[in-house]
């Protein structure tokens, strides 16, 4: 059996080779999906030997783990599967801590939470993605403080269980609701976070998409929570006070 990491990226090229240099010790095997990149980030990350996965055109970062997920469901020796960001933002130091406590706890999933963790995040960034959380969290009936966490291991049984359609940036918060649906055990942990610089796409409009598709998601798997995400507002000024979810709880 091998751990796999998966790394999403599109026009990555700064933050590519170092990710991968950090990623690497704590792996077995390290996937590219490089979503129609123009930068050549693709063509550094197969230069320092990650299996490259290349999109003809960008298609959302959805379609990437999508992607990811395929590739991993064909290969039975894979045991873990680490998703990490290709941006830098994370620290592939917590995946072997991130492992370990995936496999105590017997979980499907493990979430890295950047506010149970340290981060620097700007302030109308963190209210967005309490927003976002609680929303996803109403909608799921799973209670996390982090939906939009990009750094996450998978189980076995959640690679073969888990089913996604979203295209871009709505996929976690759909993991979440597909996490729900097949009764999969979910958990989440600190994580640090680094952010560095102005965000590359608009905060605002990218927020907007994913509630957008959050309530969509609601209404077609879980239409009888659909009236409580009118209390999104409320629950979202409150969300980073509340425990993370204990296992299977949803």
């Amino acid at each position: 059996m091998s751990v796999a990491a998966a790394i999403p990226v599109y026009n990555e090229l700064a933050s590519i080779g170092g990710v991968l240099q950090a990623v690497s010790p704590h792996v077995d095997r390290i996937i590219v999906i490089d979503d129609g990149s123009t930068d050549g980030c693709g063509s550094l990350a197969a230069e320092a030997g990650a299996e490259v996965l290349s999109h003809e055109r960008n298609q959302g970062k959805g379609v990437g783990l999508r992607t990811a997920l395929t590739w991993a469901k064909a290969r039975p020796d894979i045991s873990e599967l680490v998703l990490i960001d290709g941006d830098g933002q994370h620290d592939p130091a917590d995946i072997p801590r991130m492992l370990g406590e995936l496999r105590r706890e017997k979980l499907d999933i493990l979430v890295g939470s950047r506010f149970l963790g340290q981060n620097n995040a700007p302030l109308y960034r963190l209210f967005g993605l309490h927003v976002l959380t609680a929303s996803t969290r109403l909608g799921s009936g799973i209670a996390l403080t982090d939906s939009q966490s990009g750094f996450r291991v998978l189980s076995r049984h959640a690679i073969e269980q888990l089913e996604l359609r979203e295209g871009a940036f709505a996929v976690e918060s759909e993991m979440q609701f597909e996490a729900a649906l097949k009764g999969l055990q979910v958990s989440e942990t600190p994580i640090t976070i680094r952010y560095a610089g102005a965000a590359r796409r608009s905060p605002v409009a990218h927020g907007v998409s994913v509630l957008i598709r959050t309530i969509l998601l609601t209404a077609r798997r879980r239409p009888q929570r659909l009236p409580l995400l009118i209390a999104t507002p409320f629950l979202a000024v409150r969300i980073g006070r509340t425990r993370p979810a204990r296992i299977g709880e949803r």
